[in-house]
């Protein structure tokens, strides 16, 4: 039997007692996880990152860092009447989106890793609040946060490291796009954008139709304003993008765990469509399987775009970082 030696990653105090949650940590740090995960969202840190070590908030960003997520499944569980273990769920979805979002507003990344290396430990700088991001830049950093997101979903992990890159290569556009349009929803923007205002895409690009312009900035959108996409409905839907068995280059292993984890986390939509809308639950299960849809026409159009820009040689749109280089 293996002894584990080395210090917790979270604490770095005590040693680690075996592999928790995703990463090496201590007893203590395994059990004050678990309690969080499984309560309510815990709160900002009041002294804003520079506190002592028994701040919760900050413990908790740590546990983040390292890797660590929550997913209750087991071989034959049902969710089935269990809010208990969809409360869970979602939770864990939550945290670590809001980790997501602070890395996405107040963080920088500087370097250009090859995709094999964005799916590694990533290591993100504060932002000085005089740096303004251009174009390139805000969409950058949308997309290395999202996959620093995807690759803490539980089972990405429990994937080899070949099924990893084809999946969150297949996806991570789109989840970059579908979050963009969310956050545009919940602040009521009328378009796509960026923090700052920019507009996505950017106006007045010889070339590009206002029509094609106008149905990305659009379309999803406006879907995500028709049916009102709760927080808690986005995370379950951005998971099931992820778990698409019919990825190509995907291992018989990877399209068995893939497989199981998209029956799992469609269980976990239905659940919450019925415990939030009862009789009609049924048709907005539906409703928000088929924002797939949506999100394929914006990502199609997208790559119209692109190849518009290419054409006209419009250089300060295209992307010449290695992660976007490999996308088909």
């Amino acid at each position: 039997m293996k002894v584990i030696t080395q210090k917790c990653e979270v604490c770095s105090k005590h040693p680690a007692s075996g592999f928790n949650y995703g990463a090496c940590v201590c007893n203590s740090c395994k059990m004050f996880f678990r309690r969080v995960i499984l309560r309510k969202n815990i709160t900002d840190c009041e002294n804003e990152g520079v506190c002592i070590s028994k701040c919760r908030p900050c413990r908790f960003q740590k546990c983040l860092q390292a890797g660590m997520t929550f997913n209750p499944y087991s071989p034959g569980s049902d969710l089935h009447n269990n809010e208990v273990i969809l409360f869970a769920i979602i939770n864990n979805l939550q945290h670590i989106d809001n980790h997501r979002e602070k890395l996405f507003n107040n963080c920088l990344f500087n370097g250009d890793p090859s995709f094999t290396e964005v799916l590694g430990t990533l290591n993100f700088e504060e932002k000085p609040p005089d740096l303004n991001y251009i174009y390139k830049e805000w969409s950058f950093i949308q997309s290395i946060t999202g996959i620093d997101f995807l690759m803490k979903i539980s089972f990405v992990k429990k994937l080899e490291l070949p099924d990893q890159i084809v999946v969150i290569k297949n996806i991570f556009i789109q989840f970059s796009i579908f979050s963009i349009a969310h956050s545009c929803y919940t602040t009521k923007l009328s378009r796509l954008s960026f923090p700052n205002g920019s507009e996505i895409p950017e106006p007045n690009i010889y070339g590009v139709s206002d029509n094609l312009r106008i149905r990305i900035q659009g379309r999803l959108l406006a879907r995500l304003i028709e049916l009102k996409v709760s927080k808690q409905e986005f995370l379950l839907v951005s998971v099931l993008l992820l778990c698409d068995p019919c990825t190509p280059n995907l291992s018989d292993h990877g399209k068995i765990l893939i497989t199981s984890q998209q029956k799992y986390y469609a269980s976990a939509l239905l659940q919450h469509c019925l415990i939030n809308y009862q009789s009609s639950g049924p048709s907005r299960f539906t409703d928000l399987l088929f924002l797939h849809q949506a999100i394929s026409s914006t990502i199609d159009d997208l790559k119209a775009h692109y190849q518009l820009c290419q054409l006209y040689q419009a250089s300060n749109w295209l992307h010449t970082k290695k992660i976007f280089l490999c996308i088909d």
